[in-house]
């Protein structure tokens, strides 16, 4: 059994085709502050870092979601595993992030739940 407490932490993404289809997006400040309340800092990641926590499509699919810095100019970004099967470009997504505790283990972990909100 598990117990899930929702974070009050949670960023929407208005989809493009390069989102889509190269799983590059821009963190923006509500995707910065999800990936803090995670675990990652960007303001203190070098470029080329990555962070990665589990997730779950609203149907319960299985993905990831990896915060990193660019290797080059050392943007931040974002990138969502099965993304180009859940939603299209236009499309808006939501990223809210949980925190789950395992009662046989006591073991804590993040878990993003990514719902696609234009449906």
């Amino acid at each position: 059994m598990t117990n899930e407490i929702i974070l009050n932490v949670s960023a929407t993404i208005k989809l493009t085709d390069t989102m889509v289809n190269k799983y590059i997006i821009d963190a923006r400040q509500d995707m910065q502050k999800l990936a803090l309340a995670s675990g990652f800092d960007y303001q203190l990641a070098e470029k080329g870092q990555k962070f990665k926590i589990p997730a779950m499509w609203a149907d319960g699919s299985a993905a990831s979601l990896t915060f990193y810095r660019a290797n080059t100019r050392g943007d931040k970004r974002v990138s969502i595993s099965q993304l180009r099967k859940h939603a299209n470009s236009g499309d808006e997504i939501k990223v809210t992030l949980s925190e789950v505790t395992h009662d046989e283990s006591g073991k804590r972990e993040m878990l993003a739940t990514i719902t696609n909100i234009t449906n």
